[in-house]
């Protein structure tokens, strides 16, 4: 009998992220039109400029995750990738952004800020949080309905909490921090376009 896999989602930017598309198909459509009309030379100092604000937003709009992964949670920032197995996990909170807390570090989570819930909701329990009291399922499925005056971040906070607790035993280790070599490359292109367009001036 195979095994069941476990449920993993990748939480973004939502706002952020709409922003950073459209800020790369008005380059797309720039530069197509450009090339529709035959103006490609006339407008390079445009697009270029176009092209490295959009690489600049795929940084920090599409960059950004919280990745559920099947040995702990992936931490993608706009610099920083951080992996946190899931027994290393002591608690998860949510302060102006989301935090992932461990015995020796606090990754904050650029790609899920704090809002505030709907003004008409009613505020959750405090003893909906932390590892300590934990509500009952039958409560935790209320509180996921929409109804419980969470904010998102808050929702995915329990959701990472409930997890970590649940696969605890299943990965072990401590925090592991690394510059993305993807940003790296994008913010060294991105500057190439400006000092190109600033050349071309």
């Amino acid at each position: 009998m195979a095994s069941q896999t476990p449920e993993l989602v990748a939480h973004r930017l939502t706002s952020g992220r709409f922003v950073a598309f459209f800020i790369m198909g008005v380059t797309i459509y720039g530069t197509a039109d450009a090339i529709r009309r035959h103006q490609l030379g006339d407008a390079r100092q445009v697009l270029l400029v176009l092209v490295g604000i959009s690489l600049i937003a795929y940084v920090w709009g599409v960059r950004p995750a919280v990745v559920e992964d099947l040995r702990g949670i992936v931490v993608r920032n706009p610099i920083r990738t951080s992996d946190i197995p899931w027994g290393a996990v002591t608690d998860v909170d949510v302060a102006d952004v989301l935090r992932v807390r461990t015995e020796s570090a606090v990754v904050r989570c650029f790609a899920v800020p704090r809002r505030r819930p709907h003004f008409s909701r009613p505020q959750a329990s405090p003893q909906a949080y932390g590892f300590p009291s934990m509500p009952s399922r039958l409560a935790r499925a209320d509180e996921f309905s929409g109804t419980s005056g969470m904010s998102r971040a808050e929702h995915i906070a329990l959701r990472l909490r409930d997890k970590a607790e649940a696969q605890r035993g299943t990965s072990a280790g401590s925090v592991v921090t690394r510059v993305g070599t993807d940003t790296v490359v994008v913010l060294a292109v991105a500057a190439c376009m400006f000092l190109l367009a600033a050349v071309l001036h």
